[in-house]
């Protein structure tokens, strides 16, 4: 009679080290949020916003869209626009750009979003999908973590203004 109880305070005691050592992984407390915001600097500007919720610096080893019809800029200035278009190109279906944005501790980078011609022909139901791949300063784990934003065209056409009228 006492060995069942034994085995059955072992089966309890394994799974919750099983539980702890998943949540350990998988916690969800520090992971960045990724949103589409208009932009600070005129109407018509669309920003990709990366909010780190972490008291450690975070790491944005890559940037990718599918379908490749959007571009993100590091900075607002003319060269860097034209860096993320001549980066980004328009004959692939879907794009993983290396690159390296440091995202101080509590802080957020602000990339532009820069539209292709393939933009102009999606309907305004087609999904898009951004994903950045990042990583902390503090802990390296052995595989790779992901924020994405999930939207459609039409979407991100309001974001823009495009059919609003003028004041």
């Amino acid at each position: 009679m006492d060995s069942i109880w034994v085995e059955g305070f072992k089966l309890v005691g394994s799974a919750a080290g099983i539980l702890s050592g998943v949540f350990l992984v998988y916690d969800v407390r520090d992971r960045p949020q990724a949103y589409l915001a208009r932009g600070s600097l005129h109407r018509h500007q669309v920003d990709l916003v990366l909010k780190n919720a972490a008291n450690k610096t975070l790491i944005v080893d890559e940037t990718g869209v599918a379908p490749n019809v959007l571009a993100f800029p590091h900075g607002h200035e003319i060269r860097d626009t034209v860096a993320a278009i001549y980066r980004g190109g328009e004959d692939v279906p879907e794009s993983r750009l290396p690159c390296f944005f440091p995202v101080e501790p509590l802080g957020e980078l602000k990339l532009g979003v820069v539209t292709f011609e393939a933009f102009k022909q999606l309907k305004k139901d087609d999904r898009i999908t951004i994903c950045l791949k990042w990583r902390n300063t503090r802990s390296a784990l052995p595989f790779a973590r992901h924020v994405k934003v999930r939207t459609t065209a039409g979407d991100i056409r309001k974001l823009f203004g495009e059919g609003e009228e003028e004041n």
